[in-house]
């Protein structure tokens, strides 16, 4: 049996741990991914809900969902405000992934598989869908094929 110093480190050393990361998480547009937390959830936190969507199903299930092409971030809190899963979240085709180009201090991303679409991102400060201005101006705001964007990279 341990000793109730011992124990007392151990329980301390497990409260101060830090909430369940995952690697970014690839959720399908238009679908949904389940997320079993270890802890209690309590309330959820999307950077960009533009991006995706949760639904809270039980104090352990949560649910993803796609809502348009981009990356954001998600973060659920127990009752006493503490993070118990965070992991960042890329919405793609099902074949894709994100792809993030800069040139200079201009960044563009798109999510692409067999075209790509101008994607909405988290900005530094916080969550801000990606302006008109970060995409080239000669996209219009429509999907391209790969060829397309890798021709104006070489531009």
């Amino acid at each position: 049996m341990r000793p109730p110093l011992s124990r007392a480190i151990s329980f301390a050393i497990l409260l101060a741990a830090p909430p369940a990361t995952a690697l970014a998480m690839l959720v399908p547009i238009n679908h949904a991914q389940r997320i079993d937390v270890r802890g209690v959830a309590a309330s959820v936190v999307v950077g960009n809900p533009t991006i995706a969507d949760v639904s809270v199903i039980d104090s352990h299930t949560v649910y993803i969902s796609g809502r348009n092409f981009g990356q954001t971030d998600v973060v659920v809190l127990d009752p006493n405000g503490r993070a118990v899963y965070a992991s960042d979240v890329v919405v793609a085709s099902q074949e894709g992934g994100l792809i993030t180009v800069f040139r200079g201090a201009d960044r563009m991303d798109f999510a692409c598989a067999a075209t790509c679409a101008p994607a909405a991102r988290n900005g530094a400060g916080g969550a801000t869908a990606t302006t008109s201005s970060s995409v080239p101006s000669n996209t219009g705001g429509k999907t391209l094929s790969i060829d397309t964007v890798s021709h104006m990279l070489l531009k």
